[in-house]
């Protein structure tokens, strides 16, 4: 993980304990030899409730400790918990959770719930930040223009219609 530039501490691992349901965060303080864990009650997780508005809740109360962890492992730990607030065994739950997060270019975002679909944009937006080249990294290339092999297909939008304009 990243260091938190507020507690000036670098993030080790973050897990969670499904009863009482907490976050548990292992980190090392800048001036620490040793690690520490942070315990995190999440009291107010329920199978309804929003993982969005929980890990805000938790980013408000715990803010130094959890400025360095990425949002989406955040909502990710919190699915894990509410899903084991059913009682499930962990053997199940965590398989579940992953294919909420997993990226899967032929699924049809079109027929999530709001919901999952946040989480799927904020791993494509994850997943584009890991892989941007900006000016100044030794792969940039100004306007780089590629062909691409493979059947072309038409698609009826783009093909040039004899159009009035005096019609509009």
């Amino acid at each position: 993980m990243r260091a938190s530039p507020l507690m000036e501490a670098t993030v080790k691992k973050l897990g969670v304990r499904l009863s009482p349901p907490s976050l548990l965060l292992v980190y090392r303080p800048a001036a620490a030899a040793s690690d520490r864990l942070r315990k995190m009650p999440v009291k107010s997780l329920t199978a309804a409730s929003s993982c969005a508005r929980v890990a805000q809740e938790l980013r408000d109360r715990h803010q130094p400790h959890l400025d360095a962890v990425p949002q989406r492992k955040l909502l990710k730990m919190l699915r894990i918990l509410q899903e084991g607030l059913s009682g499930g065994p962990v053997g199940e739950i965590l398989p579940r959770v992953e294919a909420e997060f997993r990226l899967d270019p032929n699924e049809d975002l079109n027929k999530l719930p709001t919901d999952q679909l946040e989480r799927k944009k904020a791993a494509m937006d994850e997943h584009f930040l890991r892989h941007v080249v900006k000016p100044g990294h030794p792969d940039f290339v100004y306007d780089l223009r590629q062909e691409f092999d493979g059947p072309k297909q038409s698609s009826g939008w783009d093909e040039q219609e004899e159009e009035d304009d005096d019609d509009w």
